[in-house]
């Protein structure tokens, strides 16, 4: 048999896969075409098929969710062993798709696979589909927003204050405050080297705040009625994160000048041992943050953070 002729007989047999197998349902066609070893790859598969088994539980499964699945071959490309299938597949989420509530919505999606031959049977296979397409057209998530360009003579809406650099006295003492206290994790310590910088990160930022005594070592706080930084505003997802870091920094001995409730925020102040304003906060819910005509609530109701810190676990 030629070449031409085995990559022939290859792209029939992954035209079956798709036509036949999944668009049709036909689960006798995965005895004929997939190999006893078959393994498939697929990243956004929770359950790895391997075998004509898998695939028929594969199948089996997509069916029963989809029963109406059709799907249709755009391209087809062969070279030696392999097998490229880009196709389209059309159904309507009538009985619940992965385990959501049925939509009644019809949805397409686009998809790319690769088989791997060897004796005209599929050993082994890669898919590739737009699933984020497939959950938005069905109503299951957000659509991704594409950013607004800025407005001529303004900045781009996606502008964010990246970090603080501090200017503090001691350095170690800086950083317990900011590393313990706080939790923010040391990206960078330059002490070693004979540098007195330090960088901080929450998550995998290179550093939301960096401290230094290049010129501020033994220092002391500004006086009051001078210009300078009012505090350091760091925002936590939530109420739950916000009470477990005021809990650290209360059994930490720092003291906590008090908590107001702002109407977009939820904010607790205090001061860095260098005497720097430092605000905690989570945002309330964004139907909050304007009043019944649409102006900015404004308010600075007082609470005690004590309480919200004996909401930690």
């Amino acid at each position: 048999m030629t070449r031409s002729t085995h990559e022939e007989r290859n792209k029939a047999a992954a035209r079956r896969w798709t036509e036949e197998l999944w668009g049709a349902g036909d689960l006798g066609v995965a005895d004929e075409i997939v190999a006893p070893d078959y393994v498939r790859h697929d990243p956004g598969d929770p359950f790895p098929a391997r075998g004509p088994a898998g695939v028929k539980r594969l199948v089996g499964m997509l069916r029963g969710m989809l029963p109406d699945l059709k799907l249709t071959i755009e391209d087809q490309i062969a070279e030696g062993d392999r097998v490229v299938s880009r196709y389209t597949s059309v159904a309507t989420d009538t009985r619940g798709y992965l385990g959501r509530p049925a939509t009644g919505r019809t949805v397409t999606t686009t998809a790319i696979q690769i088989f791997r031959f060897e004796a005209g049977r599929i050993v082994e296979s890669w898919a590739v589909r737009d699933d984020l397409g497939t959950l938005v057209q069905l109503g299951h998530v957000p659509a991704p927003r594409m950013a607004p360009p800025a407005a001529p003579g303004r900045i781009h809406p996606d502008v964010r204050i990246g970090h603080v650099h501090l200017r503090v006295a001691d350095l170690p003492r800086a950083l317990a405050f900011y590393r313990d206290a706080l939790g923010f994790e040391v990206t960078a310590d330059a002490s070693a080297d004979g540098i007195p910088m330090a960088l901080l990160a929450a998550g995998d930022y290179h550093h939301h705040i960096a401290l230094n005594t290049f010129k501020s070592a033994g220092g002391t706080p500004p006086p009051a009625g001078h210009t300078g930084l009012h505090h350091v505003a760091i925002l936590f997802p939530g109420r739950r994160e916000l009470a477990a870091a005021v809990k650290r920094i209360v059994a930490q001995g720092y003291p906590i000048d008090g908590g107001q409730d702002h109407g977009a925020t939820m904010s607790v102040y205090l001061h860095d041992p260098d005497g720097n304003g430092v605000e905690l906060y989570y945002d309330l819910p964004l139907e909050r943050w304007r009043d019944a005509d649409g102006a900015p609530v404004l308010r600075a109701e007082s609470f005690d953070p004590h309480t919200l810190a004996a909401e930690a676990a």
